[in-house]
């Protein structure tokens, strides 16, 4: 018995350092039949205990992996945030940021709105002639619909 253990040891494990021994065909399918009946084992525990072969371990991983991931997520937005700061006015010379006008001030999104009061946009919207307007149509590319009806 020692002898057929020993023939499938690596050489590296072997203390003689033979060459390895091939498997036949007997000892191959000797092989996949333990691997069967293992999966088939399995399949039938699985049937009998389902929460606790399956929905246990697997709960477990979600749960384990919302640990494992909020501190990556954390670090994450910490680089992002060590990465993107404000700049202050002598980094913003240095760099050679300018205003309008040639102005040394940092400039901002005119686009960008900054919603104040309800009161103040009731007074924007009521400066605003509302009444006074015209509808046009916007031209259209050649070849497309327009949407009228003649």
């Amino acid at each position: 018995m020692e002898g057929a253990i020993r023939s499938r040891l690596p050489t590296i494990f072997r203390p003689d350092n033979s060459p390895p021994q091939y498997y036949n065909d007997d000892d191959i399918s000797l092989l996949f039949t333990h691997r069967i009946v293992l999966i088939l084992v399995l399949i039938v525990l699985i049937h009998a205990h389902p929460f606790l072969l399956f929905g246990l371990p697997f709960i477990t991983v979600i749960v384990a992996a919302s640990f494992v991931l909020t501190p990556a997520t954390a670090l994450r937005y910490e680089r992002h945030d060590r990465r993107v700061r404000q700049l202050d006015q002598e980094e913003a010379m240095a760099l050679g940021l300018k205003g309008e006008n040639g102005e040394e001030s940092i400039s901002r999104n005119p686009r960008r709105r900054i919603v104040g009061s309800d009161r103040e946009e009731y007074y924007k919207l009521m400066a605003k002639d509302l009444d006074d307007w015209e509808q046009t149509r916007v031209k259209r590319l050649k070849g497309e619909p327009d949407g009228r009806f003649d």
